[in-house]
């Protein structure tokens, strides 16, 4: 039992002794995956495209309509990097769709099949990144701010198929983010995006800006 014990103690400090030293091969192959891009490498998409699912941080209207969907499409005007750090200047239209739950359709609106909530917006922001190296692929950790202006338009589908209008609404707000970039190939990689932010709409000045979740691509990469 004693030599047993013995013999996974040696055999767990030859594995430390592997992962940890600098000075061998496997150890050494394992650190570089972590290095910053070697050779002034850096990632730096020009345009993005992604899908998600977003959600209203006001309660009432979270619980009136549940999560929706999102896309959202970026241009990067200007790219400024320097190897391991990097800014993009970058123009983004988003578009977000929900519809009432099942349970809040009221059964006296005849003719009234659902109710939606469409909310395109424009945002003009920056995005701060550190570029590294991770696996023999390069990536980019980052964090985002911008304003954001919205307009939001409630609908309602008939019978018929067409669509009647309640309101229309344009606001203000500012809008935050973090998420990765992965550069797959020279021209092209993946995207995954966390957003949150204000936007105070209508009277009640309920804020529309929820968390919001994107996966996407990104195109003409520059990767050299």
């Amino acid at each position: 039992m004693n030599m047993t014990r013995k013999t996974a103690y040696a055999a767990l400090l030859l594995l430390t002794i592997l992962f940890l030293s600098p000075g061998i091969v496997f150890a050494q192959s394992y650190w570089d995956n972590f290095r910053p891009p070697m050779k002034e490498k850096y990632y730096a998409p020009l345009i993005r495209t992604g899908l998600g699912v977003a959600f209203l941080d006001d309660k009432d209207m979270d619980d009136h309509y549940g999560p929706g969907q999102g896309l959202l499409v970026d241009y990067n005007y200007k790219r400024l990097h320097r190897s391991r750090f990097g800014l993009d200047l970058y123009g983004r239209f988003s578009f977000r769709h929900f519809e009432v739950k099942e349970d809040n359709i009221d059964p006296m609106d005849v003719g009234i099949q659902q109710h939606h909530l469409f909310m395109p917006g424009l945002d003009a922001g920056a995005r701060a990144k550190v570029n590294f190296s991770f696996l023999g692929t390069d990536w980019s950790y980052y964090i985002s701010m911008a304003p954001r202006f919205l307009f939001s338009a409630t609908r309602y589908r008939q019978d018929d198929g067409s669509y009647g209008k309640n309101k229309n609404l344009f606001s203000l707000g500012a809008v935050a983010g973090t998420g990765f970039e992965m550069a797959l190939a020279k021209k092209w990689g993946l995207f995954l995006e966390v957003d949150y932010g204000y936007t105070p709409v209508g009277d009640s000045k309920a804020n529309v800006e929820g968390m919001q979740c994107y996966l996407g691509a990104t195109y003409i990469t520059w990767a050299r």
